[in-house]
């Protein structure tokens, strides 16, 4: 009969089922190899923000800041100062930003700042601001301070709790100290009758201590913030007191910015020989631990795909496909 429909027979049946599983296998492999090379991408964009975040927030900011990477585990994070207690003294006040007020003792009196009004200090005069324990210091801590000296004598400029210390010689070094750790500068480093911006720089890593933007010493100091967290936040000592003029304290303690894990089946080839990138004030790579370009190499054990992260000394971060090229 014409009308009569033809069935479709178990031979072709599984032909067609086996076409089907053909094809549905290649696109599987074919989306999962896209879909990890995606992840790689990704992976290097993430890695390339962290990285960025620090050499942004150094050069906002005018301070150093790092990127630390755990190889092993495959991790990496940002590491910079944040502002943590600030007083501009002006009118005479101890007011200061995030609710941390000082007191003037005697002795300190009014006097023309750096910026508007600073104070003078004569005889044993101190400014007596928050405990330390007030601040989150784990990672370290950053300290400077706007000084006119008038006087060649030992004194300090500010010193958080007993765990942390800035000051000047008698022969006009610049000090400082943390955790044990001390570091100076050459004689006559900072001057007399003049206004200097004077810092110190603990990360947790190194210690340092710069005149004007200008780092002058720096020394390993693998240690964290110890003091006792009771003792109070003091500009000037009546011991070692400060002669002459002091305005715009600030503190600042180091945090983590950013912090980024890689994935299942992702690793880094390579990474900086000393586990971390350092950039200076300017957001660019410190040249005292970077002398050419870095390269962060992201490998996908998957696929067998690599990804790198180039850091160049000037500033720029770019991603590229392969190891050399672009």
């Amino acid at each position: 009969m014409s009308g009569r429909k033809r069935g479709v027979t178990l031979l072709e049946l599984m032909v067609v089922t086996a076409i089907i599983a053909i094809v549905l296998g290649i696109g599987t492999a074919f989306f999962t190899g896209l879909s990890r090379t995606f992840r790689l991408r990704a992976a290097a964009d993430q890695v390339a923000g962290v990285i960025r975040s620090a050499a942004s927030h150094a050069g906002a900011t005018g301070c150093p800041a790092r990127v630390e990477f755990d190889v092993a585990n495959g991790r990496l994070r940002s590491i910079g100062p944040k502002p943590a207690g600030l007083w501009h003294f002006e009118g005479g006040s101890g007011d200061g930003a995030f609710g941390r007020d000082a007191t003037l003792g005697g002795g300190v009196a009014q006097a023309p700042g750096r910026i508007g009004d600073g104070l003078a200090f004569s005889g044993n005069a101190v400014v007596e601001g928050p405990k330390a324990g007030a601040f989150a210091l784990g990672e370290g801590v950053a300290v400077e301070a706007w000084i006119r000296p008038t006087s060649r004598q030992d004194m300090i400029v500010v010193q958080v709790g007993s765990g942390a210390v800035l000051g000047v010689s008698d022969d006009l070094r610049l000090l400082v100290w943390f955790g044990g750790v001390s570091a100076q500068t050459e004689p006559d480093a900072v001057p007399l009758h003049r206004w200097s911006l004077v810092r110190l720089d603990a990360d947790g890593k190194t210690l340092a201590g710069s005149i004007d933007h200008v780092e002058r010493v720096r020394v390993p100091a693998a240690v964290r913030w110890s003091g006792d967290p009771t003792a109070a936040v003091r500009v000037s000592d009546g011991r070692r007191p400060f002669a002459g003029s002091i305005d715009e304290v600030r503190i600042e303690s180091v945090v983590t910015l950013e912090e980024y894990e890689l994935g299942p089946k992702l690793r880094f080839e390579t990474a900086p020989d000393s586990g971390e990138l350092r950039f200076d004030g300017h957001g660019r790579l410190d040249e005292s631990w970077h002398e050419e370009d870095v390269a962060v190499v992201l490998v996908s054990e998957a696929r067998n795909e690599s990804k790198t992260v180039r850091v160049e000394r000037r500033g720029a971060i770019r991603v590229l496909d392969a190891k050399g090229g672009g």
